[in-house]
């Protein structure tokens, strides 16, 4: 459910920057935002919700670390459950994957922005003054900072957001594909068919 979300809010957000005006309409603008802001946090949601499941698999198979006795135990995110997953399963290629993910840039830009887009609201767009002819909206001259929760003297480098969009939604594809596919066989090889079919 959530990679759909973060797959359709793509979609809109590519639709709505190439909508002819949208660099100068204020409603179109808001559906950019909407939906930027919509793919970020799905996207985000789709990975913690993977790493979530993982968590449960620690406890049914009662690993050490793994517990659902308090509230507190379930107040998780990805990095810690990798770090619980190594400790519990330190050769398995499921934990490997994991680490893999959390590890890298897109994920870290990923939450980054959709921090940013949280508690702060857009994120700041700049203007490339060297374009002086006018350009369809696809490719305007529009940016924003890769280090959103940076002080802005900092800010540093900058991409184009459907550049960004669409390289984050591909490596989304990506992670999930593995984590699914390392997850399943994790599944199968220690909870096992029987294990998993519903009582009678």
């Amino acid at each position: 459910m959530r990679f759909w979300a973060a797959h359709e809010a793509s979609e809109r957000f590519l639709d709505l920057f190439a909508t002819p005006g949208a660099d100068s309409d204020l409603k179109i603008r808001c559906q950019q935002e909407a939906a930027h802001f919509g793919f970020f946090t799905n996207v985000v949601s789709t990975v913690e919700c993977c790493y979530f499941c993982f968590f449960w698999i620690g406890v049914m198979l009662k690993k050490p670390g793994f517990s659902d006795e308090h509230p507190g135990d379930l107040r998780l995110h990805p990095e810690k459950i990798t770090e619980m997953f190594e400790r519990a399963f330190p050769s398995d290629r499921l934990a490997r994957a994991m680490r893999e993910v959390v590890e890298d840039e897109h994920w870290k830009s990923a939450k980054e922005t959709r921090d940013a887009m949280s508690h702060r609201g857009a994120l700041p767009r700049y203007i490339d003054s060297n374009w002086k002819e006018p350009v369809p909206a696809l490719y305007a001259p529009i940016f924003v900072t890769r280090k959103p929760k940076d002080h802005p003297k900092d800010w540093g480098p900058t991409d184009h957001p459907l550049q960004t969009a669409i390289a984050v939604h591909a490596w989304l594809v990506g992670a999930t594909t593995k984590l699914l596919m390392w997850g399943s066989q994790f599944v199968h090889r220690e909870l096992g068919p029987a294990e998993l079919a519903p009582e009678d």
